[in-house]
């Protein structure tokens, strides 16, 4: 919050501009897009696993 007062911006833009900045450090991030996808093949198995 004081972040947020001293930049001039509301919280909720802060909070906004802090969540897109991990997102795009994470999706430049190989190893962390390999294990999510991974992740996620495995979830999606399992989901068809589980509509049968």
């Amino acid at each position: 919050m004081a972040i947020a007062c001293v930049g001039g911006a509301t919280v909720n833009r802060s909070n906004r501009e802090s969540l897109r900045a991990e997102v795009d450090r994470v999706c430049a991030d190989d190893d962390f897009t390999a294990r999510a996808r991974r992740l996620i093949e495995r979830d999606q198995e399992l989901l068809e696993r589980l509509a049968q």
